[in-house]
């Protein structure tokens, strides 16, 4: 009886997730559309991090509650390549040796996304590696500090490893990625298609985004994702008109790493 009531509201709770997911879907949809018909246009790194945390959040969410009723699913047989190149399937319990990182994810995909219950999950998912399909042969994705905002960003989303926190430091937490994504994205835009001197000079919006940076630091928990951030940072500094650093008589150092 007890089992069956848990079993009741994992069910409910992955009913109404499952009502978020095809909405984040259709939102996925409309964006893999509208590069699909403008090809030649730029990526827009503020609003694929912004795709990314939505996601990450949501599949997180639905990790959450599989962790909180405990409910073993049947296991599948999907198959997936361990970190040596050997093959295994996931519902064969019989391999040997420590939990690598590589079956821990594995094995973690396949509980949100062979699911049968998480249709729209498994839909929003395909729907963001669409879209990072569509924009990752951009010079954009050849950048270090893009491609490492990104990467790490989207494979913690992926795998629903997003840390549970609260409502405001969510909020901050997202505004820093996109915010991060967005800068990143412009210096990258002006240095490769205008100016390759060009220093970033919006004075206001950096400090803003390194102020929030802190705020989130101060409200988090497990500060996720703090390293990769400060990394961005970074980044933007050594590209920034008022870092005193900087010299302003040699002003040629190239695109944004």
């Amino acid at each position: 009886m007890f089992e069956e009531r848990k079993q009741k509201k994992l069910d409910k709770a992955i009913e109404l997730l499952e009502d978020e997911a095809k909405v984040l879907n259709n939102e996925f949809t409309g964006i893999d559309n509208w590069i699909k018909n403008n090809p030649d246009t730029d990526p827009n790194l503020y609003q694929m991090m912004e795709s990314v945390y939505k996601f990450g959040k949501l599949s997180s969410t639905y990790e959450y509650y599989y962790d909180k009723y405990q409910i073993k699913e049947k296991p599948s047989k999907s198959e997936f390549i361990d970190e040596d190149g050997n093959k295994h399937k996931v519902g064969d319990l019989g391999f040997i040796g420590p939990m690598t990182s590589g079956i821990a994810e594995a094995m973690r995909q396949d509980r949100l996304y062979n699911n049968p219950k998480n249709v729209y999950l498994t839909k929003a998912k395909e729907s963001l590696e669409k879209m990072k399909e569509l924009r990752y042969s951009h010079d954009l994705f050849a950048n270090e500090a893009a491609k490492e905002l990104y990467d790490t960003v989207y494979n913690d989303a992926i795998n629903g490893y997003f840390d549970m926190e609260s409502e405001k430091a969510n909020e901050l937490k997202k505004e820093v990625l996109r915010k991060l994504g967005g800068v990143i994205n412009y210096i990258h835009q002006v240095q490769t298609k205008e100016n390759p001197s060009y220093l970033y000079d919006n004075k206001e919006e950096f400090e803003t985004l390194q102020r929030n940076f802190k705020e989130y630091l101060s409200l988090s928990k497990n500060k996720q994702f703090k390293s990769t951030i400060a990394q961005g940072i970074v980044a933007i500094n050594n590209n920034y008109l008022y870092n005193p650093e900087i010299d302003l008589s040699n002003q040629n150092k190239g695109p944004i790493k």
